[in-house]
């Protein structure tokens, strides 16, 4: 538990070659934005990779930035 000291951390992959950044759509699911907004408040680390993505393979390629907070 965050709460105890322990590290917890959430790991989105985008295999989206069109894609610059992350954020939670509130428009479409509110309640996952709102989830991952009180995760990232109680602790919880969000990590964004992007890939290279090809007919043969999927590989992570580049860290991604994130607005996970938003305005509620």
């Amino acid at each position: 538990m965050v709460a105890l000291g322990d590290r917890a951390v959430v790991l989105f992959v985008v295999q989206r070659t069109d894609c610059e950044a992350f954020s939670a759509c509130r428009e479409l699911d509110p309640a996952f934005a709102d989830g991952l907004n009180h995760a990232v408040e109680a602790g919880v680390e969000v990590f964004v990779y992007g890939c290279d993505v090809s007919l043969t393979s999927v590989r992570l390629s580049r860290a991604m930035p994130t607005a996970v907070l938003e305005k509620r």
